[in-house]
């Protein structure tokens, strides 16, 4: 038996793994194992991944070498998760992380300074994934791709972060349109998604305020659920409850604590995320900050 100690753990992970005895390997991949108990997945990362809610931190740097597949067996015993009989990962041990959803006063120099750092860090970086719709989102430029993906996804996006501006509120046809859209566990259009529901409840949560459509917006996404993958479904939930990985949750924190260094720093961890997982998150936090202060002007309004 091989022994493996978790480092550290999401507090929903570690309520999943506490209620449960035995489950299977849903997939595995050279720096997560995805674990299945019923209707919840619980990741188990390596050591210098980036922690969310619903995973652990084990101390491994691959799992290409454990001979672990897809469908194995799983069990859990006094805090210890078995895999096929002969891995053993302990996390009675693991230092416990639940997530921020928001800061506790709203400092509106500082939050304009850490607002203009993200804009500024964003025009002057490469930009792949969704995040290359930027400009035509932001700044006006006229939308000019031959990608049919980027088209349909454009055209998504910009129906409802409109909506959602106008303080309207969004439907399932708006949700519908990006929820499993993209390839992979985690597809562009849920990955945006959890990137504008996290960044609209810290604006929610810091301001205390009713953020117009954002309960309408939870709830369409809630409803179109089902046609995303289940870990994609698990992290959408919890970016409507404020909760993303640790990236984005330093990332929001420099945002509004006014800190340019710690905006771009952490910026950058967030786009290392994934293929492109982390560039389509990237564009609706932006964009979630944009419409929060756009719909909150009395909270934003900074006297000159």
């Amino acid at each position: 038996m091989r022994y493996i100690k978790a480092l550290e753990i999401g507090c929903c992970a570690l309520e999943t793994l506490c209620s449960q005895t035995r489950g299977t390997v849903h997939s595995t991949f050279e720096h997560a194992l995805n674990l299945r108990f019923q209707d919840k997945l619980v990741g188990v990362l390596t050591s210098r991944s980036i922690l969310n809610p619903i995973s652990l931190i084990a101390n491994i740097d691959t799992f290409k070498t454990i001979g672990i597949a897809a469908g194995s067996d799983v069990k859990i015993r006094n805090k210890k998760i078995t895999l096929s009989g002969h891995i053993a990962i302990d996390f009675s041990q693991a230092i416990i992380w639940k997530p921020k959803t928001g800061v506790t006063e709203l400092d509106l120099k500082k939050f304009h300074i850490g607002y203009r750092a993200l804009q500024d860090f964003i025009k002057n970086t490469k930009k792949s994934g969704l995040l290359s719709l930027y400009p035509s989102l932001v700044e006006g430029e006229k939308l000019n791709t031959s990608d049919p993906f980027l088209a349909r996804a454009f055209e998504a996006i910009l129906r409802l972060v409109q909506k959602i501006e106008n303080g309207e509120k969004p439907d399932e046809r708006d949700t519908g349109n990006l929820i499993g859209l993209g390839p992979g566990l985690t597809p562009s259009g849920d990955d945006f998604l959890c990137g504008l529901g996290c960044s609209l409840v810290w604006i929610a949560n810091t301001t205390r305020a009713s953020c117009p459509g954002l309960s309408s917006l939870k709830k369409s996404v809630d409803r179109c659920s089902s046609r995303t993958t289940l870990l994609s479904s698990q992290l959408l939930k919890q970016s409507f409850q404020g909760q993303a990985n640790k990236a984005v949750e330093e990332l929001l924190e420099s945002v509004f604590a006014g800190d340019p260094p710690s905006v771009e720093r952490s910026a950058r961890r967030v786009l290392e995320l994934g293929e492109t997982s982390g560039s389509d998150l990237m564009l609706g936090l932006v964009l979630g900050l944009k419409a929060g202060k756009k719909i909150l002007p009395s909270h934003f309004r900074q006297n000159s």
